[in-house]
């Protein structure tokens, strides 16, 4: 009987499921492109390690601005989706609660009184007219997990709870980056908005005073036309610039999860710079994207899947024993001779099944490789999203050199012009050209420098948070 009970513990740990084989040593150099860093870094690819537990730091906090940290410390508060989500999260910790529970037996208490009356001519009529039956018991059944199919279960819905709470932290990330970068799309709309209205003043003033020569006879009906027509394109970019004001300010609203009337902030102009970039950025910090994280834990449970559909071709033991009384009268339901028990242990062995268990098997082998091969594409997208943004940094920042010689330029050209006009040495066509010319480079000024922001932005989202971490270098 000992060596009964051994065998059948021995039997209860056996799981016939595959072992775990991490995706990143599947993923090839080939695969990977050679990859081998960011911004020239000398390491080579490594498999990585997901590290969803790393700590992303308060990234918002390297551009130094009050305001959005206040906005983006806030965020997680109030947003309908990322809170939807959350509450999936939850469904999906509960979910695998219920799974573990099938590991444990599982007791039961029944109460039960039937009463019955037979007719003058039923057979069971010599006994009496009326029969009672009282019954009280408790049941206790255990599935014996001999295979490990209940485990693997178990194991797949504890990765899919992970891989759920790893979506929720990439929304979140996602949500919180998006609001950035509208954030300083504001600004640069704002810092826009500014240099328009000044604009604006400086056309209405010129048209004022042409008007004026106009009718002195000192400046030609085509020039007073030329200010008229300068003064409302001005005009019309800066009702656009303003439209586009509110609208964003609509859309911030609506992601920090309330109405535009309700939002109460003002943001200025664009200020300062963006963060520095240090020269090297380790691709470890990949290893802290939740979207990669996320990606890995389906492997996992796909992977514990195939256990499950392996362990069903097994048999399945469950036991099921019972305690309790019965009596036809209340006053004896406690008596010694009213008790019973029984114990119904059930095996259940399949042997055919028309193809539906190994059909069950190659759907889960399927939906491993699907999901292997999408942690492959989470992880080249992340690589390619990390260079793109490292890009835009390096050509948003020559840009903003170019442009910014650009713009002093045409503001010379334009004051000389001006002087010219004034003098009498240049008419008004070639200083209005100028001012337009001028007006045109600072706005394409102010606009390299919003990109300059949001490709910072785009950076932190590829690595995942900020890029100050025990992997970067602290020499910025």
């Amino acid at each position: 009987m000992k060596r009964i009970s051994v065998v059948f513990l021995l039997l209860c740990g056996c799981t016939v499921g595959p072992d775990y084989d991490n995706p990143n040593d599947s993923i090839g150099r080939e695969e990977l492109l050679n990859f081998e860093s960011f911004a020239n870094e000398k390491g080579l690819w490594k498999s990585a390690s997901p590290k969803d537990g790393e700590y992303r730091g308060n990234w918002w906090e390297l551009f130094g601005d009050e305001l959005l940290s206040k906005i983006l410390e806030e965020s997680r508060a109030d947003n309908p989706d990322l809170k939807s989500l959350y509450y999936r999260v939850e469904q999906a910790r509960e979910n695998a609660k219920m799974s573990e529970s099938a590991l444990y037996p599982h007791a039961a208490a029944s109460g039960d009184w039937f009463k019955t009356e037979v007719g003058d001519n039923s057979l069971l009529r010599p006994l009496g007219n009326r029969f009672e039956d009282w019954a009280i018991g408790a049941t206790l059944t255990w599935d014996a997990d001999l295979f490990g199919r209940i485990r693997s279960i178990l194991a797949a819905s504890r990765a899919d709870a992970q891989a759920l709470k790893n979506e929720y932290e990439n929304a979140l990330l996602s949500l919180q980056t998006k609001i950035a970068a509208l954030y300083f799309g504001i600004r640069e709309m704002e810092s826009a908005r500014i240099l328009l209205e000044k604009t604006v003043e400086i056309r209405r003033g010129q048209t004022a005073m042409l008007r004026d020569r106009t009718e002195m006879g000192t400046a030609s009906e085509a020039d007073l036309n030329r200010a008229l027509e300068q003064e409302f394109s001005s005009k019309a970019k800066l009702t656009d610039i303003l439209q586009n004001i509110a609208v964003a300010k609509n859309l911030l609203a609506n992601l920090l999860g309330t109405s535009p009337a309700k939002l109460n902030i003002k943001i200025g102009p664009l200020s300062g710079n963006p963060p520095d970039i240090p020269e090297t950025l380790p691709s470890e910090l990949l290893e802290r994207r939740p979207d990669i994280s996320a990606a890995e834990r389906s492997v996992l449970a796909a992977n514990h899947r195939i256990g499950a559909a392996q362990a069903a071709f097994f048999p399945t033991i469950s036991i099921t024993s019972s305690l309790g009384t019965e009596s036809t009268a209340f006053s004896k339901l406690l008596n010694s001779s009213s008790f019973a028990w029984g114990v119904s242990p059930q095996i259940y062995m399949p042997i055919f099944q028309a193809g539906r268990l190994a059909a069950q098997k190659r759907v889960a082998l399927a939906r491993h490789k699907q999901a292997l091969e999408d942690y492959k594409s989470t992880v080249l997208k992340a690589i390619r999203e990390t260079e793109d943004a490292l890009a835009k940094l390096n050509f948003t920042k020559s840009k903003v050199e170019e442009l910014e010689s650009a713009s002093r330029a045409a503001s010379r050209v334009c004051r000389i012009a001006m002087v010219q006009f004034e003098e009498g040495a240049a008419d008004y066509f070639a200083a209005s050209e100028a001012q337009r010319y001028s007006l045109m480079a600072e706005l394409s000024l102010i606009a390299a420098k919003g990109e300059q922001f949001k490709a910072s932005i785009d950076l932190i989202r590829a690595v995942g948070g900020s890029w100050k971490s025990e992997y970067a270098p602290t020499n910025q």
